[in-house]
């Protein structure tokens, strides 16, 4: 079995965990470089410079490695959006101890988008349309039912209706018409007549 040559220092601990990952599944699937290569496509060096953590491989890389090595490609995948997310920003600690990474002026090389497959922000975007149309469909159900039960007239209507049955009132008309001045008193029933109004 080949012994790994150290890491360097200065790799980003997200990018380390794939480089790491990969190590660890290369050894377990028993492959050589030469047999990486011949299973992926993939050249003998790419395959070197990705396992020392020189550079970081491609998503379709990653997606042929597993499938080579039998490894769970959803995994792989994810550590991978890790540490291409971490070539992209730099944590703010590496930043912070003025640290440079010295592949930040070497270009990134893209891997090719992978079929049916969506950037993330296409996926989120997606997702919060989804949502608003959600919304917005239960809020116009609950507006259809809640005036299904308006009896064809509508709010202003009633509250009209309402105050024109109740009409002018005061206290000196109340107490004029031998109606005795309103009280609460807790405990105490007090009669309501409810009566519908046609009009």
């Amino acid at each position: 079995m080949l012994r790994w040559k150290a890491l360097p220092d200065s790799l980003d601990p997200r990018v380390r965990q794939l480089v790491v990952q990969l190590r660890r599944l290369k050894d377990r699937s028993g492959l050589s470089l030469e047999s990486l290569e011949t299973k992926t496509g993939i050249s003998r060096s790419s395959w070197d410079r990705y396992l020392n953590g020189k550079t970081l491989p491609p998503r379709r890389a990653v997606e042929e490695f597993a499938r080579a090595s039998g490894a769970d490609s959803v995994r792989l995948l994810v550590l991978h959006e890790i540490a291409e997310d971490a070539r992209q920003r730099p944590s703010a600690l590496s930043a912070s101890d003025g640290v440079t990474d010295p592949g930040a002026d070497v270009p990134r090389v893209e891997s090719p988008p992978v079929k049916g497959a969506r950037p993330p922000l296409v996926r989120r975007g997606a997702a919060l349309a989804a949502a608003a149309f959600t919304a917005l469909a239960g809020m116009g159900a609950g507006i259809v039912i809640s005036s299904a039960w308006n009896d064809d007239r509508s709010a202003s209507d009633q509250v009209k209706a309402t105050v024109a049955a109740a009409g002018p009132s005061s206290s000196t008309t109340s107490a004029a018409a031998g109606r005795e001045r309103y009280v609460f008193q807790p405990g105490k029933t007090y009669p309501c007549e409810v009566r519908r109004s046609e009009t």
